[in-house]
């Protein structure tokens, strides 16, 4: 039988996926729906968030505060009209985040350097990358596999937890305390 605690956690879970597969349907821009986990040991948490995993079979993919698992890179790319600096990705990478329905966990997401950080976030809400289609050209490049972020945070001050929230992610987090 689940703790309270396990079974807290999966309804969060439940409802982020919940909203991932609303907006999919839908199609339209996947803002909110992700999910924080804050508190004196986030990383307690990764045993709920892989046996739910498992469970939905979602893959997920993890970052970790440094961020070497993602190209620490950006390239204009356009949409329409529009150009935009997204993340950019190597091509390997984005083929890993879009191959499966994917859940991508950010480590340590408070000690994140703030502008990688802020394009990871960006992505998180529009699903959209910069993608190399030839050396030193880009094109956007839409992850419909990507379905949700789950970041884990150490207990921040007011201010930081503000900055994470409202300005970096744009009110696009769920909050879970531990």
């Amino acid at each position: 039988m689940k703790s309270q605690f396990d079974q807290e956690l999966t309804e969060e879970l439940d409802h982020c996926f919940e909203h991932a597969i609303d907006n999919a349907v839908l199609e339209r821009i996947h803002l909110g729906g992700n999910l924080l986990i804050k508190g004196d040991d986030p990383e307690q948490a990764l045993p709920e968030i892989e046996a739910w995993a498992k469970e939905k079979e979602v893959r997920l993919f993890h970052v970790s505060d440094a961020g070497e698992e993602l190209r620490r890179a950006f390239a204009s790319s356009r949409i329409g009209y529009i150009t935009e600096a997204h993340l950019a990705p190597t091509n390997e990478e984005i083929e890993a985040l879009n191959a499966e329905p994917t859940v991508l966990v950010i480590h340590g997401i408070d000690k994140m350097e703030k502008s990688y950080r802020r394009l990871l976030l960006d992505m998180m809400n529009d699903h959209v990358v910069s993608q190399e289609t030839e050396p030193g050209k880009f094109e956007a490049k839409f992850l419909d596999k990507l379905l949700f972020v789950i970041g884990l945070a150490e207990k921040m001050d007011r201010k930081d937890e503000y900055v994470l929230m409202t300005m970096d992610a744009k009110n696009g987090f769920f909050s879970f305390d531990i």
